[in-house]
């Protein structure tokens, strides 16, 4: 459970700032990551096999839009 917290916590975060920098593809990749790993209302078990894969696929946006930022470090939140 704790690890959907992160998870959903970091998606939000970097969905505003993609919103804020106007990258609407990213920032809607990050809230469905958010609907999906939701700790309150889950769309889906976290146990068995695939829960690696399915943690990998979830990196791929993090690493994609920090790649995709140029390296800057804007954290403008409001």
């Amino acid at each position: 459970v704790a690890i959907r917290f992160v998870i959903t916590g970091g998606a939000l975060v970097v969905m505003m700032q993609e919103f804020h920098a106007r990258r609407f593809l990213f920032a809607g990749i990050f809230a469905v990551i958010a609907a999906l790993y939701n700790p309150v209302a889950p769309a889906f078990p976290f146990a068995g096999e695939w829960q690696h894969a399915a943690l990998l696929a979830t990196v791929v946006p993090f690493v994609a839009s920090a790649a995709w930022s140029g390296g800057r470090k804007e954290t403008r939140l409001a």
